[in-house]
């Protein structure tokens, strides 16, 4: 029997362990074994905890920013045959619309549901076999695709319009994305200096003059890094091209020191996930979006 509960500061040392579990690498953690003997109650307010036939199997922690409501929650492996995240977080919300928690003063949800749900992966630098994709790049090399960075080319206006065009299909065809992309004028002011700014870590393939692939990747801190946009013009789709790019950007990354990669994606993008698993990348947890109805 699935039991939820306010979080207890004994609880603290299993949070740590579970946390283990999905980020595989104590050093990326908040948490410590010390702080089990913590009994600042600024590390329990707003969690739940899971109780799966008496023992702890997951967690849920709610947060407010700019009038936001933000969730994150886990369910250990051995324990989702019986409790999905998904199940979790239903129980998580109801429960918390009834408990005397710090973000039920914030808020009163009279509705809440999922809006959208992100994959989050992450790959060892040990995991990465860049071999398995030379091949396929010859291939793609005889079909006349070269391969470059952003640095090899100028900051003029046809380099801004060709990586417009293609961030913007690659974004508009991503299955989380809503709303309306941004003009090539709001390109320019906004969003080009990002891109410029770490010309060095983007990997580009190049048809003739028009940019038709990219992916890139920037470090987080000195071991591990987050990788970006993956994206391929719609005239390119279905060669491999996403594969290349994205080896390509993760040896690069690799190159620099990256001992750990991290990326997320809409968990119904079901092609760059595969990518993803193809590259090495290991699904480490999900990240929920919540829609809420707010008095």
């Amino acid at each position: 029997m699935l039991e939820i509960r306010k979080f207890e500061i004994d609880d603290i040392a299993y949070l740590w362990r579970t946390m283990n579990v999905f980020l595989r690498d104590q050093r990326v953690l908040g948490y410590r074994p010390v702080i089990a003997t913590d009994h600042n109650q600024d590390l329990i307010r707003d969690r739940l905890t899971a109780i799966l036939d008496g023992q702890f199997v997951g967690f849920s922690q709610f947060w407010e920013l700019n009038n936001k409501c933000f969730v994150s929650l886990g369910v250990l492996p051995e324990a989702r045959s019986h409790v999905t995240e998904d199940d979790l977080l239903e129980k998580m919300v109801t429960q918390v619309q009834n408990m005397n928690l710090e973000i039920s003063q914030k808020f009163s949800f009279q509705e809440i549901k999922i809006k959208n749900k992100a994959a989050l992966s992450r790959l060892e630098e040990q995991d990465f076999q860049p071999f398995l994709f030379q091949e396929l790049e010859q291939r793609l090399k005889l079909k006349n695709i070269r391969f470059a960075t952003l640095c090899d080319f100028s900051d003029t206006p046809e380099t801004r319009e060709n990586l417009y065009n293609l961030v913007r299909q690659s974004v508009e065809d991503d299955t989380g994305f809503e709303g309306e992309f941004e003009t090539l004028e709001q390109f320019n002011d906004f969003i080009w200096k990002i891109y410029w700014d770490a010309r060095q870590h983007w990997i580009l393939a190049v048809d003739g003059s028009k940019f038709v692939a990219m992916a890139g990747a920037t470090p987080r801190d000195s071991e591990t890094w987050h990788a970006h946009l993956t994206g391929v013009t719609r005239s390119h789709r279905g060669r491999g091209l996403a594969q290349v790019v994205k080896a390509k950007s993760t040896q690069l990354a690799r190159d620099s020191g990256a001992k750990y990669i991290e990326t997320s994606n809409d968990a119904n993008n079901v092609a760059m996930l595969a990518v993803n698993r193809k590259i090495g990348f290991v699904h480490v947890g999900d990240r929920y979006l919540l829609e809420t109805v707010v008095d």
